[in-house]
């Protein structure tokens, strides 16, 4: 990883990840992760490799979930975080070649946080066995004007000859998360309706908590939208998920664009806010809802970012802590809070430590008071069972979690300890 210094590249305050090594994947896909207090997703590379681990969490959603002031029902069931959908995955054939990096030569492939921004993007030059060359680039964001909005751009451009292009784009949980998460059900997808947006629906095990995605999708050509005449589009679906089908003719030297936005809401009414969600943001353009996002993040880059001279290494250490903590936080609820590992990766389990405010605070206080504000609630809404909690071990003042999920305590060790010194 380096900071940019290139004009012709990223923007220089950009967090550059060069090349592709499997060893390092999973931190990658951390820290170039995108996020926006409500939707966290890692950025693993759209086509997958078995390196990679794909994962969108939301904000405050576990199974199994309980009243704070009962211990897990399981002993070992500490509530775990429910798997949304993976918004993010693609797989592209160019002439019916597949578009992979271990598919003939990588001749360029970079990946960037851009802190100004508030994007991910990865741009990527490779030749296919075929001999013919593909420039692609991949942009994600998470709305920060709308929470429950999200954003995956693609651009594509053939530059020595055209083909046909297939291009396929999935909602699934990933096979997996399937096999590293235990409280998850099977995909429960919306009924099709060829007016609305594609579905699909999980919810936990234990729980009735859903989680749904629903995406809406467009393709244009780059001043030449008569290319674009005969594209054809289709939607399958199976147990696990749908995929979109979309097929078209490239011209050698048009920039082509696929777009997909997405809504993601929770609880009982997931399906069909997500739908209504999706609706709304159908007709907006992908381009206006970019910058609209970037405005908006802007205005939080501009309080928060710091500036280190000699120091490129402290310099870009410190501006990419400042924009995850931007990603984490969500001043718009107070029902959640910032976790341990934010909400890009299973560590922790997307538990809120005990220990949040004293680290976290100052910089909210400093940069953004509506999440400190909000922050402060979430200890302020759990104080009357933190009391209760405290007065059942036989100890005056209060007693947090150590790791809240929602509240509860999600340290099954810890919880069986406070539940032995009631009965002793």
């Amino acid at each position: 990883m380096r900071r940019s210094d290139s004009t012709n590249g990223p923007p220089p305050s950009s967090l550059v990840v060069e090349g592709f090594d499997p060893v390092r994947e999973r931190g990658v896909e951390a820290v170039l992760a995108v996020g926006n207090g409500y939707i966290g997703t890692r950025a693993a590379l759209e086509e997958h490799t078995p390196a990679s681990f794909p994962l969108t969490l939301v904000a405050g959603t576990y199974d199994p979930i309980r009243p704070s002031e009962e211990p897990p029902p399981v002993a070992d069931a500490a509530p775990t975080p429910i798997a949304a959908p993976d918004w993010g995955a693609l797989r592209i054939w160019i002439d019916k070649e597949e578009l992979r990096l271990d598919h003939g030569l990588c001749l360029r492939h970079e990946r960037w946080l851009d802190h100004d921004a508030g994007t991910t993007v990865r741009r990527w030059h490779h030749r296919l066995p075929c001999g013919r060359s593909v420039l692609a680039t991949f942009t994600r964001l998470t709305s920060l004007t709308d929470r429950h909005g999200a954003l995956q751009q693609v651009t594509l451009l053939l530059p020595d000859r055209g083909a046909p292009v297939r291009l396929a784009a999935a909602l699934e949980v990933p096979s997996v998360v399937r096999q590293a998460t235990p409280y998850l059900t099977r995909p429960l997808l919306e009924p099709p309706h060829a007016a609305l947006p594609a579905t699909i629906v999980v919810r936990g095990t234990q729980s009735s908590i859903g989680v749904a995605v629903a995406q809406a999708c467009t393709l244009a050509g780059d001043s030449a939208l008569e290319a674009l005449e005969g594209a054809g589009h289709s939607v399958d679906r199976s147990r696990d998920g749908l995929t979109e089908w979309w097929e078209w003719r490239a011209e050698a030297g048009i920039t082509y664009r696929w777009s997909r936005m997405v809504a993601v809401h929770t609880s009982l009414d997931a399906g069909s806010a997500a739908v209504a969600a999706a609706v709304r943001l159908r007709p907006l353009s992908p381009s206006a809802v970019a910058e609209d996002h970037r405005v908006r993040w802007r205005e939080r880059w501009e309080a928060s970012a710091v500036e280190v001279d000699g120091d490129d290494l402290v310099h870009a250490a410190l501006q990419t802590a400042n924009h995850h903590l931007l990603m984490a936080a969500n001043p718009a609820d107070d029902t959640v809070s910032v976790a341990a590992r934010d909400l890009n990766g299973e560590i922790y389990r997307g538990h809120v430590m005990w220990d949040t405010e004293i680290y976290l605070l100052p910089f909210y206080s400093l940069s953004w008071p509506e999440a400190a504000r909000a922050m402060l609630r979430y200890r302020h809404r759990h104080l009357p069972a933190a009391k209760a909690r405290a007065r059942r071990s036989g100890y005056r003042g209060v007693l947090y979690p150590w790791e809240s999920a929602g509240g509860a305590e999600g340290t099954v060790a810890l919880d069986r300890d406070w539940k032995g010194n009631q009965t002793e």
